[in-house]
Parts: structure tokens; C-alpha cells; sequence
């Protein structure tokens, strides 16, 4: 599973929120995902008292009615949790009038207002805002989510065991484990599949203490690689979408077990 940064945890340990927080560093996927596990630590209820802002597509930068938005609503009180948390994802598309237009913003936050700064390029925000934050380094982790979740879900679609099904997609949104690493899980064993198939060698294998499991998938018909891969990038277009994860998850899931069928 993912882990968050020592300064994260030690902030929600002492709820110190007094200055805005600047998550940075090299893989923008575990920075973001740093940002939700800890906004879902502060407000469980995450759909409400949790603002999320991102660069305007077309231009692929800020627009100054977000902001505008943004300060008009920014020090009203939280609706049902304790805390209003903003996040603004990849700040690095902001340019300089938008900083200053956030700068006496940042002076005049409320107790209750938690500012959450994403970006990859900690260079592109100016020190006048910087000197108004806490710098939060998030490094890279490699190998640190716990995949048993996910290899399950997938055992269960080619089992057909849809109650355990679903009831491990509960588990795996609860988990915080991010979309990539769910994706890129169901490629890797799907891999090994494939390999078996093609009766490869086992030590080749990315999950060896499955091997059973993959002897048994081999057996069925299973999505191909084509049909995966596209697979994947609807549910990558989806998230983009704002979907919710467990959406996202139901039909990544469900697609492995309608391509099994379409297969017989």
C-alpha cells in the first residue's frame, strides 16, 4: 500500500494546518495521490469540504475566474467535516499574475482552510509564495503497494465469483492505492498469463507465489492483449473524467469477465 510522507503524517498528528502546504517532487502520480490519502484523512467524507483545481485543458493554464472563485469561497466554513481543503494541481501552470492574485489570499486563510500546492517544478512558484508555505518533499516509492487486493479481484472475475468481487473492490478503494498501480497490476498478471500460455519458463513470472492461480487462468479464455490494453485506456480517459474510483474499478473488473464470455 502507499505510504504518505513522514512530514504528512507528523502534520495530521499535531493538526498543524497554519501555513499551505507545496507538494513536490519527480512522479507527479504519487504526489498527487499523497494529496487525496491525506485530504481523506482530515474530512472522511471526501466528496464534500474538498475543492479540486486543475490547469484549464485547452490552454493548460489557469484561468483567473478559478481563482477568482476561489478567493470569493475560500474562508467560507466547512460543511460537514472540520476542516475546507483546496487543492491545486500542477501549480506550475500558473503564471505570475495568478500567484499574486493568491499571495494576500494565502496571508488571510482561515484556521479552518486547509491549501494543498501540487507540482513537479517547485522552481516555477515564486518565493514570495513559497515563503508562505511548508515545502512537503513526496520522494519516489518503488514496490510499496501491497498487490494481494488486486491479484484477488482479478482471481474472482476469471472464478466467477462476483460477491467476493465485489467485495474486494471495496477494499481496494479503501486502500488508497492509486489507479496506476491497479492498471498496471492487471497488465503485469495478465503478463503471466500470457506467458504461461506460450509455455515459457515460470521463473519469468512477476508473481511467482501465484503461479496456481495463473496454471488455472491459462486454462480459460481470457481478454486479449489488445483488448486489455484498450481496456485500460478507457478507464485512464474515464478518471480524467472524474468518475469515482469505485466506478472506475466495477467496470475495469467486470470488462475482464465480459471479454472471458465473448471468448467462449
Amino acid at each position: 500500500m502507499f505510504i504518505i510522507n513522514d512530514q504528512l503524517k507528523t502534520i495530521l498528528q499535531k493538526s498543524y494546518f497554519y501555513l499551505p502546504l507545496i507538494l513536490y517532487g519527480e512522479n507527479y502520480v504519487q504526489i498527487e495521490l499523497s494529496a487525496k490519502i491525506f485530504a481523506k484523512k482530515i474530512n472522511p467524507i471526501r466528496e464534500i469540504d474538498v475543492e479540486v483545481f486543475y490547469p484549464e485543458s485547452k490552454s493548460n493554464l489557469y484561468q483567473m475566474n478559478t481563482l477568482n472563485e476561489f478567493i470569493i469561497n475560500f474562508n467560507l466554513p466547512p460543511l460537514e467535516n472540520k476542516y475546507k481543503i483546496y487543492i491545486f494541481n500542477h501549480v506550475d501552470h500558473m503564471l505570475m499574475i495568478h500567484f499574486n492574485k493568491l499571495l494576500k489570499t494565502l496571508e488571510e486563510k482561515k484556521p479552518f482552510v486547509i491549501i494543498l500546492f501540487l507540482t513537479t517544478n517547485i522552481n516555477s512558484i515564486p518565493q514570495t509564495v513559497i515563503s508562505r508555505c511548508q515545502k512537503i518533499y513526496i520522494h519516489t516509492q518503488e514496490q510499496e503497494i501491497d498487490t494481494t487486493l488486486i491479484v484477488n479481484a482479478i482471481k474472482y472475475v476469471y472464478l466467477q465469483n462476483y460477491r467476493q468481487l465485489f467485495e474486494t473492490i471495496k477494499e481496494i478503494e479503501k486502500s488508497g492505492i492509486s489507479l496506476i498501480s491497479i492498471t498496471t497490476t492487471v497488465l503485469n498478471f495478465h503478463r503471466d498469463i500470457y506467458l504461461i500460455k506460450q509455455l515459457v519458463s515460470h521463473d519469468y513470472l512477476n508473481f511467482q507465489q501465484e503461479k496456481d492461480a495463473f496454471i488455472a487462468c491459462a486454462q480459460k479464455n481470457i481478454i486479449t492483449l489488445d483488448g486489455l490494453l484498450n481496456l485500460i485506456n478507457i478507464v485512464n480517459e474515464a478518471n480524467e473524467r472524474n468518475i469515482t474510483m469505485k466506478h472506475l474499478l466495477e467496470y475495469l473488473f467486470l470488462q475482464l469477465g465480459v471479454a472471458q464470455k465473448q471468448l467462449l
